[in-house]
């Protein structure tokens, strides 16, 4: 089969693929020709006596052969439309000079029809129209010269077919032309306005052959990928498999392998964005698309990639994110200001007036030292409180260790315990409780935080319990019940935000700090708090912790 075909396929030399497309085709017909000639006349001497075989026939046949081969060696060399044309006068030359042999004249010349249409579907409609004529003036000729057949019987029989016919399919085939040129040049001005589009275009396509190891093939690109990655066509696309992704940012090229192979193996689309950087370093955000083709066998032969430059909206997403947290931080020294500027100037104010009035009486001295103890210490508390936002927010190290969550609510009730006085406490602990693995000294501060919470919108004399119980699938609840004002439903969606207060007249002490620091104790231990309130008559607050053996390393922080 290979020998065949290195006599069948064109010379290497032939030119451009549509050229050897015809030179091969054109090749295996006049080979085939000669070889059908070849053999018939081996068989024609083989089987025939020497008394029935005809001398002019055995050396037409026999020069038809050489001129076969003469045409197919032309034809491998990409000269086929001489050799349509040559083939084409053959076949009507060894028809007429059979006509001169044959006792029925016209049913001979009839074998020129086939001559005529075959020869119009590879010969341009000026080269069919000479030989038409070549045909008509050769019947005409040798019919006189002969004196086998009168000027009438052609007329009535072959020749007013061959004269008429090639007329026809010449007009037919002008009328074609001007089609095909029609067709051609609105698909030429159809290709331009593509490659003007696709060159001013931000985004490209990609068109892959997916080979059976699964490696990618490069076959097609659109005119925009030069445009916007820097890179020519074959810098990239001429390299290894794969190899095309060096123009993605290296931390992103194994995501986007993974997602190609993905896309491939389960045969649908997939989307992702990475980094390009260009041929002369410029930085791009681009979102990748990976389609693949799959064939009625269920295989992935091709995969279409197409890329689209969103840099724009990556830097728009990125500048309207960086906008927000300046708001935010805006916001948040707004609160920070606005809280600071009356918890640190009531305590200042105290403390000074009543510096002023130790300067002026001796009397109730002991209850002015008392009244400025107080408020240093609360301008104390808030300092503190300032300190353990800073730490949390900078990621401090928790010193994680086994926890009797009890001794953590026995040290906070002992340490408040001079303001928890003046309420109704109640203090319910299961026994034997499982160890927690936590951080004392941040645990110790979540609780009173929330104790405080309680203390402060609670009236005197005014009922808190505090309890701790196990729960299903290893945790512990830790429960803060307060009978106190509650929290209004505008008021419940922000009351973990920092410098938030529910009290906007700020008749009520208090820095919007201590649930927010709880709740971010509560999560690096890997819990949750969560609320029940009733506005009027109290709010639960509930700390959710897993015991130590349901802990591991990506809970703990």
């Amino acid at each position: 089969m290979n020998i065949l075909r290195k006599f069948i396929l064109s010379h290497p030399r032939t030119g451009d693929s549509e050229k050897k497309r015809k030179s091969d085709w054109f090749s295996s017909i006049t080979l085939s020709t000669t070889v059908i000639l070849g053999v018939m006349n081996i068989i024609r001497q083989l089987v025939m006596s020497t008394e029935d075989i005809v001398p002019s026939r055995l050396f037409l046949s026999s020069l038809s052969v050489l001129v076969l081969l003469v045409l197919y060696g032309y034809s491998r060399y990409g000269r086929y439309p001489q050799v349509n044309f040559a083939f084409s006068l053959l076949g009507t030359v060894i028809v007429i000079l059979l006509m001169l042999d044959s006792s029925d004249v016209i049913q001979s010349l009839n074998y020129l029809i086939i001559v005529t249409l075959f020869s119009q579907f590879f010969l341009s409609p000026n080269m069919m129209l000479l030989l038409a004529t070549i045909q008509v003036v050769l019947v005409v000729l040798l019919a006189f010269l002969s004196g086998v057949v009168s000027f009438d019987a052609l007329v009535a029989g072959p020749l007013s077919f061959l004269a008429s016919v090639p007329i026809v399919i010449y007009l037919f085939s002008i009328h074609q032309e001007d089609w095909d040129e029609y067709r051609t040049a609105e698909l030429e001005q159809t290709k331009e306005r593509y490659r003007i589009i696709s060159e001013a275009n931000t985004d490209y396509a990609l068109s892959f052959t997916v080979e059976k190891n699964r490696q990618l093939t490069p076959e097609w690109r659109s005119a925009s990928f030069e445009t916007v990655t820097g890179y020519s066509y074959k810098e990239i696309m001429t390299q290894p498999p794969l190899n095309w992704l060096v123009m993605v940012h290296s931390d992103d090229q194994q995501a986007q392998r993974e997602q190609i192979q993905r896309a491939i193996d389960e045969k649908q689309t997939h989307e992702s964005e990475a980094r390009l950087i260009t041929k002369d370093g410029e930085l791009k955000y681009v979102r990748n698309i990976h389609h693949p083709v799959v064939d009625e066998s269920g295989t992935v032969t091709h995969l279409y990639s197409t890329t689209q430059d969103i840099t724009a909206q990556h830097l728009a997403r990125q500048h309207a994110f960086e906008l927000a947290l300046e708001r935010e931080r805006i916001q948040l020294l707004r609160d920070f200001i606005t809280q600071a500027s009356h918890e640190f100037r009531t305590p200042l104010s105290l403390i000074n007036s009543n510096l002023y009035l130790l300067e002026r009486t001796d009397h109730q001295r002991e209850e002015r030292f008392k009244i400025i103890y107080n408020q240093t210490q609360a301008l104390n508390n808030l300092v503190e409180r300032l300190v353990t936002m800073v730490e949390l927010d900078s990621g401090v190290e928790m010193k994680h260790q086994p926890v009797a969550i009890n001794s953590v609510v026995d040290m906070v009730t002992v340490a408040y315990s001079t303001e928890l006085k003046h309420y109704h406490m109640t203090v319910d602990l299961a026994q034997r409780l499982p160890m927690i693995l936590g951080d004392t000294h941040y645990l110790h501060k979540a609780l009173l935080e929330i104790l405080k919470n309680a203390v402060q919108h609670t009236p005197v004399d005014g009922a808190i319990t505090l309890r701790a119980y196990p729960v299903n699938a290893g945790k512990i609840n830790l429960e803060i019940q307060d009978t106190g004002q509650g929290i209004l439903p505008e008021d419940q969606p922000h009351i973990f935000k920092r410098f938030y207060r529910g009290d906007k007249s700020q008749t009520t002490r208090g820095f919007g700090l201590g649930l927010a620091i709880a709740q971010r104790i509560i999560e690096a231990h890997g819990g949750k708090i969560t609320f029940e309130t009733s506005p009027g008559k109290g709010t639960t607050f509930t700390i959710q912790l897993k015991v130590a053996d349901q802990l591991d390393d990506a809970t703990i922080t």
